[in-house]
Parts: structure tokens; C-alpha cells; sequence
């Protein structure tokens, strides 16, 4: 997270430890920043989806790599 503090970087694994893919999807997904239509959180809610993903399919490419090639 660019511009988070450390201590933000400390408390989210905290906070999260025991937590689903289910239940961070459930609670981060759809968080907006100001006028921003997404967020830290709502971004590591797709982080994690789309790490289990990977993890079961080698050749997953997550959309957010897609747009990095944009």
C-alpha cells in the first residue's frame, strides 16, 4: 500500500488472521476512497480473491495483471 503507514501495514494482517476469502471479500469489497470508486481495502479484497484463484489454477491471470499490460 503506497502512502499507508506502518502502522496500517501491521494491524491489517492482525485484523484479517482467521479471516475466509469469503468473509474479506464480504467485508472490503465495494469500499470507496472519497470519490474514488475503490479503496485500499476494496483492492486487497481482490488481491486475496485473486490469489486463491491462482493457487488452484497455474494459469489464472488475474485482471488486475491484464491491466497492467494495458
Amino acid at each position: 500500500m503506497f502512502g499507508g503507514g506502518d502502522g496500517n501495514l501491521k494491524t491489517i494482517p492482525v485484523l484479517l488472521e482467521g479471516w475466509t476469502v469469503e468473509q474479506i471479500g464480504g467485508k472490503l469489497t465495494g469500499i470507496t476512497c472519497g470519490r474514488r470508486p475503490t479503496s485500499c481495502a476494496d483492492q486487497l479484497a481482490k488481491a486475496v480473491r485473486a490469489g486463491l484463484l491462482a493457487s488452484k489454477d497455474p494459469n489464472y491471470v488475474s485482471p488486475l495483471e491484464e491491466d497492467e499490460d494495458d
